[in-house]
C-alpha cells in the first residue's frame, strides 16, 4: 500500500516498521500562545526508533489540531491496512 501523507509525499507501506500517534507543543504562529497538534508518525525499517527523538527518526504523515481527528484518520488508516487496500490519502486538517 501507498500512504500520500499531507505533503504530498509518497510512503510505501511496506518498508514502514511502525506507525504511531503523538503529541507535542508549538507555537501558534498567529498568537504565538502555546498549543498542542495531534501526529500520525512512521517510522521506516531503517531507522533507529528514539522516544525522545521522534523529529529525527519519523515521517509525518499527518498532523491536526484535535486528538479525535488525529485519532479518527489513525482508524481510517487501519481500516486500510486490514482491508489490503492499495492508497491510502491522509486527510488534510479541518
Amino acid at each position: 500500500m501507498t500512504i500520500v501523507t499531507q505533503t504530498e509525499d509518497l510512503v510505501n507501506y511496506d518498508t514502514v516498521k511502525k506507525i504511531s500517534l503523538a503529541s507535542g507543543t508549538v507555537k501558534d504562529k498567529a498568537t504565538g500562545e502555546d498549543i498542542t497538534v495531534y501526529v500520525i508518525l512512521a517510522f521506516d525499517v531503517l531507522s533507529e526508533i528514539d522516544a525522545n527523538e521522534y523529529e529525527d527518526a519519523a515521517i509525518q504523515l499527518g498532523g491536526y489540531h484535535s486528538e479525535s481527528k488525529c485519532r479518527d484518520v489513525f482508524d481510517q488508516l487501519i481500516g486500510c491496512i486490514s482491508t489490503n487496500a492499495n492508497l491510502f490519502i491522509i486527510p488534510q486538517p479541518d
